[in-house]
């Protein structure tokens, strides 16, 4: 059984536990601490991420509107699709804070998100419509990496890509399940 790690949030704390135990995450891969990361400073790679985060069809955001639409309205799917959503909401809690570290001089007051988001008019079309965004998802993810590898010389390379690591095994994961 895997450790639990307190972070002293215990909402958080919590919340992670919880998810963890119902198994809708990939357990062999875990979050870095991004202790002693300093500030990401390419604005490319910013704005990959705050992709990743919103307005993209493959945001988080997306999948979290996505899963939980899903869950309410196709009770033969609805534990799989809640339950993948509930990881879904710890990736973007998760790229927050990474974007927070990244980009401390971020003050925006307000977020704007406007994603589309598809949800299908049935239990199979659903299915078929998740999988397909864990595909795009974990696409998105790989261009990231990509994108990185010119960065490979920075300390906190190996966090950033820790990350990516953990956000593409749920998603993997999240294939299995689905299938």
């Amino acid at each position: 059984m895997k450790a639990l790690k307190f972070l002293g949030n215990r909402v958080e704390d919590a919340a992670n536990a919880f998810i963890d135990v119902l198994k809708y995450s990939d357990q062999s891969v875990d979050y870095p601490d991004f202790k002693g990361y300093r500030t990401l400073g390419q604005m490319k790679l910013l704005i990959m991420f705050k992709d990743a985060l919103k307005d993209k069809p493959f945001s988080e955001i997306s999948a979290i509107l996505m899963y939980t639409q899903q869950s309410s309205r196709f009770d033969p799917i609805a534990e799989l699709m809640l339950g993948i959503g509930l990881v879904e909401m710890r990736h973007y809690d998760k790229l927050s804070d990474f974007l927070q570290k990244a980009d401390p001089h971020e003050q925006d007051s307000v977020m704007d998100i406007y994603p589309k988001v598809e949800i299908g008019f049935s239990p199979q079309s659903a299915l078929k419509i998740a999988w397909d965004s864990e595909i795009e998802t974990i696409g998105n993810y790989k261009k990231i990496m990509n994108n990185l590898a010119l960065y490979s010389e920075r300390a906190d390379y190996d966090d950033v890509m820790y990350l990516l690591n953990k956000l593409i095994a749920d998603e993997e994961h999240h294939i299995k399940l689905i299938k």
